[in-house]
Order: structure tokens, then sequence, then C-alpha cells
């Protein structure tokens, strides 16, 4: 039977019921709450009715006349409407307000699900939302419709409330898994929660055992890799491994292809695997250290030497806070890399100074002055104004305070009174 219209009869008790209604019509007493019942796809103000009329209407029979109650005494085109007529048949403002609730948030539910759908998920760049699957335009586009079902609600009366509000959140596995059939991608969610429990489990007193999260971590990929196919588990481990999160947060100003990504990936996951991925291992660090060195040129190998290079500079931290600062003037990779180019001939230039012995200690200081001078005017005419405010900050400067320190400022001379 359509449980909109089972809605409508339950209605129609607030408003209809006396002491001498038969039996028969207690039929429905089994069903469930109004707030429980599901409803249909919310629809914005258009021609189109809100639900689908019931086919057949249920008839209740009293020993007072009492109005036929069908789907079509409330159903609207417009949510005024709807809620006008939810009002006219006695139903209280709190269930209103429960039903109306739940249909715009069900629409926005369909309209964010679907937005988030139509961009793909690009696991081969820098994402600033550390590969969750949120980029900047994402997590704006979910702010629009975030402000708009606000909207509505505001002009129909309609309070949120704060389970409403956090049902708005928006999932961070969603996009990631997007490429996933929906079935398997609520059966790995199941387990990245899992794993969330467990780490939280062996970080009760504050700290957690590394290798143990470590171990919690392999056995839940384990599992998940049980669920999907081969091509899926890859696609997985691209998108949420350890692996591909790291190489995420170092290749900043590389910007590689998708095919040079998944090269890349390829094989530090074979190294990840034979040593871990929890740092440095003290046993096994002479062996760890040529292995390190035996992945870098497999690397290059595959890239290039030109693209190697742009490789090599983007693990460098340096540069990787160079970009990330002038990233916030709006500047892009180019502009980095002659920042960075900058500081590596001015700490050269710098160093050899420093070893010149024919030179006092006054000459060296001012030609380190100098150095720093020339190179802070060099950075400022690339980088422009607004991009020197960006980078002036001493996590970014403190290499030219290196080379030459800031001159004290004089301090003030208290004038006597005349």
């Amino acid at each position: 039977m359509n449980n909109k219209h089972l809605l409508i009869v339950s209605l129609a008790l607030i408003v209809s019921v006396t002491l001498n209604v038969v039996g028969g019509f207690f039929i429905f007493a089994g069903v469930q709450s109004v707030e429980e019942l599901p409803l249909g796809q919310a629809l914005p103000a258009t021609d189109s009715p809100l639900g689908q009329a019931a086919a057949h209407p249920q008839q209740v029979v009293t020993n007072t006349v009492v109005k036929q109650m069908t789907w079509e005494t409330v159903e609207a085109s417009s949510y005024l409407d709807y809620i006008d007529n939810l009002r006219r048949i006695g139903c209280p403002e709190k269930t209103i307000r429960d039903i109306i609730l739940a249909d715009v948030n069900k629409l926005y539910k369909t309209k964010r699900r679907a937005a988030s759908g139509q961009k793909k998920f690009e696991f081969w760049k820098a994402n600033a939302m550390f590969g969750m699957g949120m980029d900047k335009d994402n997590v704006e586009t979910m702010r629009e419709l975030n402000a708009e079902r606000d909207e509505l609600l505001k002009q129909l009366g309609i309070e949120s409330s704060f389970e409403s509000e956090m049902s708005l959140i928006l999932n961070p596995f969603q996009q990631s898994l997007g490429f996933l059939p929906e079935q398997k991608q609520v059966a790995v969610m199941k387990e990245l929660q899992g794993i969330q429990s467990r780490i939280a489990e062996l970080s009760e007193d504050g700290s957690a055992d590394i290798e143990m999260v470590w171990k919690a971590q392999r056995e839940t990929e384990e599992s998940i890799k049980g669920m999907l196919s081969e091509d899926e588990y890859t696609g997985y481990l691209l998108r949420r491994s350890n692996t591909a999160h790291q190489l995420r947060s170092q290749i900043a100003g590389f910007d590689p292809s998708e095919e040079e990504f998944r090269t890349v990936f390829k094989l530090k996951r074979a190294f990840d695997e034979e040593y871990g991925e929890i740092g440095i291992n003290l046993d096994l660090l002479e062996e760890q250290l040529k292995a390190q060195k035996t992945l870098n040129e497999q690397i290059r190998q595959s890239l290039g030497d030109e693209r190697y290079a742009d490789y090599e500079r983007a693990q460098d931290y340096q540069f990787q806070q160079i970009h990330s600062s002038l990233k916030k003037a709006d500047l892009g990779t180019g502009e980095a890399i002659q920042v960075y180019d900058m500081q590596k001939v001015a700490q050269d230039a710098a160093l050899q100074l420093r070893g010149n012995q024919t030179l006092n200690e006054a000459e060296r200081r001012e030609r380190l002055r100098q150095i720093r001078n020339e190179t802070e005017s060099a950075i400022q005419q690339v980088v422009g104004t607004e991009g020197w405010e960006k980078f002036n900050r001493p996590s970014n400067t403190r290499w030219l305070q290196s080379i030459s320190p800031n001159e004290p400022k004089p301090v003030p001379t208290e004038q006597p009174n005349p």
C-alpha cells in the first residue's frame, strides 16, 4: 500500500476519531509513527504534485459524516501549499516540520550526491584536503547547495535541527570511492570506520604504538582487498592507501599526469610493502638506505632526467614551503621554482664567502648583507607586492636571516627636557 496514503489515514485520525469508530478501522494501528514513515522524493515548486496520489483511497466509516481522506486532500505543487493543506486537516505543527524538513533534506542529499559525482576524483593531483576527495571546487559547491537549502527552509518558516545540520556534512569517503559500485562503497566505508575505532582504542592512553597502528591498517587493507576485484583494489590503493596520501603530499610543483602518478606509486608501493610505511627501521638501516637509492634510480629511469628533476625538487621541504606560501597569493609553480633557485644560489654564495679566508670579519658581514639584500629584491620582483607579503614570514625567510641577520633597530634615546 502507498506509504503516503498510510500517512494521510493516520492524519485523518487527528480530526475525525470519535468513540464509535468501527473496529475494522484500527487495522492501521500497527503502522509506523508519522515521523518514521518514509517519504517520497521531494520536489521543488513545480506543476508536479509532491508525492503520488493513492490509486485506491481508503474510506473511513463512522456514525459521523466524515470527508473522504485521500492523498489528493493534501497534495500540492509547492511546499507552501503542501504545508497549508497539512494544517487544514489538523496536522500538528511539529509533525509538519518533521515531514517538510525530512523531505527537503532528502531533496538536497540527492542534489549533493549528483554534484559530487559530476567531478572525477583526480587522485594523481596534490589535494588541499589531503586526498580525501574534497577539493576547493567540491567544497564550494556543497556550501552553495547548503545555503540554497537554508534559504528554502527560511521561506517555509522551518527551523532546522542539529541532526539535520549534521547530515549536511560532506562524507570524506564518498567522492574518493565513487568509482566503486554503491554496495561496495558501503562495505569499504564500514571497514574504514572500523579502523578508525581500532586506532582510537590503541590510543586510549594518549599515545599509540605505531607498529600496532600500521598492523591494524594492513589488516583492514587485506579485508578490503577480499571485497574487491583486482582492478578495484588497485583503484582503492591509488586513492586511499598511505602510500598514495604520502605521494600526494610531496608532488606540489611536480604536477604529475595520471600515468606518471601510477608509475611512481607502483614503485613506492612495492618499497612500502617491503619495508613498511612507518619510516626508517634502525635494525635494517643500511639495507633500507640502499633500497631507497635503488627506488630513486627506478623512478628516474621511469620518468626521465628532466621530469625526475621536477619530482626530486618537489620532495624538498624548502620548496614545499615556498610553493605553499606563494599559492596563497595566487602564484604558481613557475614563481615558486624561481624563488627556490634564488635561495639555492644565495646559500651557495654565502657558503663560499664564509670559507674565504682573505676577507676580514667586517668585509664578510658586508658582502653577506649585500647577498641578502640583492636576493630579497630579486624575489620581490618575481612575486610582486602581494606575493612578498604572503612569503615574508619567519618560516619562509629564516634562510635569509641565516645569511645575514637583521640589523638591530636603534634604541631611541631620551631627549633631555628643556
